[in-house]
């Protein structure tokens, strides 16, 4: 009986530790040294450990459906003897459960981190590029405060002297031959030509210093020759047919009142002076001076006689340069003849140009030190004049055109200085010079510049526009092709 007890047990262990899962190594051992030592005992007390396969059968119980599980120590417990078990399995899992759901809230975390620092740094760049922008579009505004700010000039008709009909003959200040009066239609605003047409060109002499009659009928220019004796004639030339009319036999820079009924000019010799005269127009479309006069002595309060007179709009006035070593600009009343001059400490300014609301005007010192104006109070009074844009540079030239880059340039001269329908507006010859053995001045080339400047601000630079590149534009040449030396403006619609 007690042998048959000792096989029923021990199959039953075995059938438990089969179905068990050890619950580590070391207590897989255990069990097996406990099972070795038992079958010795066996051994030692005369059972034979052999069963038949009936004994075996016979002695093993009904397999459990109740689930097993191994112990710490090695034993397997069913049903509710397991629960310890259970327990601590469940406690592992929600252990690791747990400690998943941390590492995910914590990536979670970190992850949320990540997007609050990217969008951080997304707003820190944002903000960045807004303080950039911010930064620059005050940059840009004051940059466009700063920059030049002229007044709408609109369409005019432009009257030049020009080599485009003669390339490769000089047209400059100091060989006339190769210049034409021709006519175009220049819009300032866009900086285009359009419609050159040529007006005048004499066999044998050039046609130079071109104003405008301001019904728009005519161009009343000057037609000279230096070669063989000198010779100044004023001719009108009627745009419609281009008829010629002969007004002066010596003369030279005219000038035309306002409404057209009165022109002045100079006298081109040392004996002569600034005269006076009536237009008129006859019947079959020519132009004649009548009553012309003495407007000035030969000599002025001492000096040479006065050159390059010009009217001042809506006045009995007309402002002129002196000829001479004691060169002046002043303004003179028409009606007494008694010189005025704003100012007699500039040397050698010449040419003078009265703007278009005749409140202002300037001239051009020889020396290139800068251009003045003198302006009109409301009682009539003129100002002293005053640098209004200071000396332009050969890199000011050079920025307009690199034709003035030429070493050959190292007198760079702006002669003949215009108003083109604006008082913030001139067109001048720009003059490439080298200087002579003399120390004058040899003018290699002449190009028409367009020069914009603010009357209101002497500490502004001008700014010019190659004119003459314009018109060769206008004409298919290629830049530097021609040159070009005086030019007048009249506003369309005038």
């Amino acid at each position: 009986m007690s042998r048959f007890l000792t096989l029923i047990l021990s199959a039953s262990f075995l059938t438990l530790t089969a179905h068990a899962e050890p619950a580590d190594e070391n207590a897989a051992a255990r069990a097996k040294q406990a099972n070795d030592a038992r079958q010795q005992s066996r051994d030692a007390s005369g059972v034979d450990g052999a069963e038949s396969p009936e004994a075996s059968e016979a002695a093993a119980p009904e397999e459990s459906t109740e689930s097993t599980e191994s112990t710490g120590d090695g034993t397997a417990q069913s049903g509710d003897e397991a629960q310890p078990a259970d327990d601590a399995g469940n406690a592992k899992a929600k252990a690791k459960q747990a400690a998943d759901a941390r590492a995910a809230k914590q990536a979670g975390e970190d992850a949320a981190e990540g997007e609050e620092a990217a969008e951080g740094e997304e707003a820190a760049e944002k903000s960045g590029d807004a303080k950039e922008g911010e930064a620059a579009g005050e940059e840009d505004a004051e940059e466009e405060e700063a920059a030049l700010k002229v007044s709408p000039g609109g369409k005019v008709d432009l009257a030049f002297s020009t080599n485009l009909d003669k390339l490769g003959t000089a047209c400059h200040r100091d060989e006339p031959s190769g210049c034409a009066v021709h006519t175009a239609m220049l819009d300032l605003d866009a900086k285009t030509v359009g419609g050159v047409t040529l007006l005048d060109r004499h066999s044998d002499m050039g046609t130079w210093f071109p104003t405008w009659h301001p019904t728009g009928g005519y161009v009343i220019f000057e037609q000279v020759q230096w070669k063989g004796g000198q010779t100044n004639v004023l001719v009108a030339t009627k745009v419609s047919d281009r008829s010629r009319s002969l007004l002066v036999e010596k003369g030279r820079f005219p000038s035309v009142n306002t409404d057209g009924s009165r022109m002045v000019w100079s006298l081109p010799t040392d004996a002569g002076g600034i005269l006076i005269g009536d237009i008129k127009i006859g019947e079959s479309g020519g132009m004649v001076i009548n009553n012309s006069k003495n407007f000035s002595d030969a000599r002025i309060a001492g000096t040479h006689h006065g050159e390059d007179a010009q009217f001042v709009p809506g006045s009995e006035a007309v402002v002129f340069h002196q000829k001479g070593d004691n060169t002046k600009s002043g303004v003179i009343g028409i009606q007494d003849g008694n010189p005025k001059f704003p100012s007699e400490k500039l040397q050698g300014c010449g040419h003078t140009a009265v703007s278009p609301d005749g409140n202002s005007f300037i001239c051009g010192l020889s020396s290139g030190a800068g251009t003045y104006m003198a302006k009109r109070a409301p009682d009539g009074s003129w100002s002293e004049m005053d640098l209004i844009f200071p000396a332009l540079t050969q890199a000011d030239y050079a920025a307009a055109s690199k034709l003035y880059a030429d070493d050959k340039c190292d007198r760079l001269l702006m002669s003949y200085p215009e108003f083109c329908s604006t008082s913030d507006r001139l067109i001048a010859s720009g003059q490439c010079a080298t200087t002579d053995e003399t120390g004058g001045a040899k003018i290699n080339f002449s190009r028409l510049l367009l020069i914009e400047f603010d009357p209101s601000d002497n500490t502004t630079s001008a700014q010019m526009t190659d004119l003459s590149a314009l018109i060769e534009v206008s004409e298919g040449l290629a830049n530097g092709k021609s040159q070009a030396v005086t030019a007048a403006c009249l506003p369309r619609g005038k």
